[in-house]
């Protein structure tokens, strides 16, 4: 699986993933490779949903809800359907890359991850969950937040579209000549 993943990086596919239900992420598949953005999911209360798995390999956590705070989603061919959970969450944090990538199209995969991360807002109470040992990433996604800090840059710059972003908004592991 990994070996995937590392390909589609390589041709600048941005991976959003369900961290998945009841334990650790890392501990399943495509949630543990490296390079993907791994989704958990957050109830109501801004902390993470009972049924949405933690850990390390988390990047940040999106609404999913709960068994008893379900939200309906247009289905298709028509209708609504119930969901809840990771399933929920990865699809909003999805619907913000493609948002990033509208207006700045040559983002590399692990500039988008780190844009989310950045702008990721606190959970509530400070932490994801009762357990501290259960860490779900940066925090919360936060579209206007993740949106604002690309396009602050470029209203300040005004580079052409697709034009790489400032060192400062760079993960570590890509240095100034690093393609994007």
């Amino acid at each position: 699986m990994q070996r995937a993943v590392d390909e589609m990086i390589a041709h600048g596919s941005v991976i959003v993933v369900a961290a998945g239900n009841s334990r650790a992420a890392a501990r399943s598949t495509p949630g543990g490779c490296q390079g993907v953005i791994t989704v958990a999911a957050t109830g109501t209360q801004g902390r993470r949903a009972p049924s949405s798995n933690w850990g390390a390999a988390v990047a940040l956590a999106a609404p999913g809800g709960t068994a008893t705070e379900r939200s309906d989603v247009l289905q298709p061919g028509g209708g609504e359907v119930e969901r809840i959970g990771t399933s929920l969450a990865a699809p909003l944090v999805a619907g913000a890359v493609s948002l990033l990538l509208a207006d700045r199209l040559g983002l590399h995969p692990a500039e988008v991850a780190a844009i989310l991360r950045r702008s990721a807002q606190p959970f509530a109470r400070g932490q994801c969950d009762r357990i501290r040992a259960r860490p779900c990433g940066a925090g919360v996604l936060d579209v206007r937040v993740t949106l604002g800090l690309v396009l602050d840059w470029a209203a300040a710059t005004r580079p052409e579209r697709g034009a790489p972003l400032p060192a400062e908004n760079r993960p570590a592991s890509q240095g100034p000549g690093s393609p994007t």
